[in-house]
């Protein structure tokens, strides 16, 4: 008993505790939401993970936009080819990519001899509400530039290293081509490191010849869309800048910083002030990373005044949030940088430690069906909408039963009011990869696959299935073989048609084409 007693006070057991009780968290996570729905655009990372397995590129971004790359998909790769649906294989790999950077900290400040703040790196998802599970875990590329901030730990460690150095221009770099929302971790690593090493020509010649070759992939495929405008159906915003608007948001900055402050959920934007005064705490100590703490807070707060921060709508789903989901890491640089300042022993925090992440453990794991049914209660948003996997299965077969009895080739999708874009989303992404034998389907507007729009346009599909498109067929077609099968959704059969696809909707008086702006 006493050896057992003696095994358990080991660090390193201590630490594959924790470690377990950080996964079994985000496992309960997966289960009780991820598993279980899907978001419209989540289909576009399914659909590219289905492309990029069997080596089909059709452009560099999420598709339809000139932004965006889907790192997800390219993790779900191994899942997909092992048999794993696409509704577990996705998210899994967007945990993995969300979870990777706290892990590599841990496991690298472990070796090195910083136990206390290798737990606190493993623990801070842990730490921190659902709501930052839900936001770090769906399959929308919030966390792609977030996975390359996990090697800065090395530039940490070794800030004189010029091998650091390489690691951080490549991990600066492609963070922030893949997903800006990294520029919160790596602005005030950045500073650090070129406070201590500004007067090293060679510190700036391996940045240079580092983030040049990289801001080049994604000067090429921005180049891309410049070339091929057909490609981009939802195009980036130009980014603008409002003081004014940083003043009207610091009234409301659980709208930004709700989700990241560990343990305190409710005062979410609590974080902010607490890595304020550890920055001027530092300050006094080394005054080189405490101005890399200021740094970083301050840029938190001028994001504030950015146009493409403030695009959110009430939910979850589209939160201002994503944008800073760098926070947290943020959080666990600032403790390893200021750990000293606390004056506990090691004994101290490994006991406080444990009590709280127990604690913790067990608070969430009670309120994950709750906090899970709160946001999901609503399910479509407008611009993103949710559904359940079960729902949109039944659904996708109660389709394929009417497709089969009328032997359609080409289903066309056609939202409005009340079956709006997202609605149909789920159909025209969705159906094709959870049927097999499914036809072709196209929307008539907001088709985020050009190669699919362009070629169907002109190909001419002999059994069509038009749904959601309020027709009177007195007034428009008198010399077809049409077929009304419902009218609410309005579903219509038109049969041995000869037309192409454009031509069949132009006489239907459906509009065919990409966006409404």
């Amino acid at each position: 008993m006493q050896k057992i007693l003696s095994y358990f006070k080991k660090d390193k057991t201590v630490l594959f505790i924790l470690f377990c009780l950080v996964i079994v968290d985000r496992i309960q996570l997966l289960i009780n939401f991820n598993f279980k729905y899907v978001g419209s655009d989540d289909l576009i990372f399914w659909q590219s993970a289905k492309d990029y397995m069997t080596g089909v590129f059709h452009e560099p971004y999420f598709y339809g936009q000139n932004y965006n790359f889907m790192l997800e998909s390219f993790f779900a790769i191994p899942f997909l080819q092992i048999g794993m649906p696409y509704n577990i294989a996705l998210p899994v790999s967007s945990c993995i990519i969300s979870m990777f950077p706290f892990f590599l900290f841990s496991i690298v400040l472990f070796k090195k001899g910083y136990t206390i703040e290798s737990m606190i790196f493993i623990l801070i998802p842990l730490l921190l509400p659902i709501e930052y599970g839900i936001l770090s875990s769906v399959t929308r590329g919030f966390v792609s530039g977030l996975f390359f901030s996990g090697f800065l730990i090395f530039a940490l460690v070794k800030p004189f290293n010029r091998s650091s150095w390489i690691i951080a221009a490549f991990s600066i770099s492609l963070g922030y081509i893949f997903n800006p929302n990294s520029l919160i971790v790596s602005l005030p690593v950045c500073s650090y490191l070129l406070l201590i090493n500004y007067s090293r020509i060679s510190f700036y010649f391996i940045n240079i010849l580092v983030i040049i070759p990289v801001l080049l992939i994604e000067f090429f495929a921005k180049r891309f869309y410049i070339l091929n405008p057909e490609f981009n159906v939802h195009g980036m915003w130009p980014i603008s800048f409002s003081f004014k608007k940083i003043i009207e948001n610091l009234q409301h900055l659980d709208k930004f910083y709700g989700y990241f402050t560990p343990l305190l959920w409710s005062a979410g934007w609590f974080i902010l002030i607490i890595l304020l005064i550890l920055g001027i705490i530092l300050i006094k100590k080394d005054w080189k990373k405490g101005i890399g703490v200021i740094s970083g807070v301050g840029f938190i707060i001028v994001l504030l005044g950015v146009n493409k921060v403030n695009d959110n709508i009430d939910s979850i789903f589209l939160s201002s949030t994503r944008m800073f989901l760098g926070i947290p890491l943020l959080t666990g640089i600032v403790f390893f940088w200021s750990k000293k300042i606390f004056r506990l022993s090691d004994k101290h925090w490994k006991t406080g430690l444990i009590i709280i992440v127990f604690s913790t453990f067990f608070i969430k794991s009670s309120v994950y069906p709750a906090v899970i049914k709160y946001h999901t209660l609503k399910t479509n948003y407008g611009p993103v909408a949710i559904k359940k996997v079960k729902d949109l299965s039944c659904e996708c077969t109660q389709i394929k039963n009417i497709v089969n009895t009328h032997n359609i080739d080409l289903i066309i999708f056609v939202p409005d009011w009340k079956y709006n874009v997202p609605y149909m989303e789920f159909y025209n992404y969705g159906c094709p990869l959870m049927e097999s034998g499914f036809p072709r389907t196209l929307m008539s507007i907001y088709e985020k696959r050009t190669w699919v729009y362009l070629k169907e346009k002109t190909e001419i599909g002999k059994n069509v299935m038009i749904y959601g498109a309020e027709v009177n067929l007195e007034n428009t077609i008198k010399n077809m073989n049409c077929i009304i099968l419902s009218t609410d959704p309005s579903i219509i059969i038109v049969n041995n048609n000869s037309l192409t696809t454009e031509s069949l909707l132009k006489l239907l008086n459906i509009d065919l084409k990409r966006n409404s702006y």
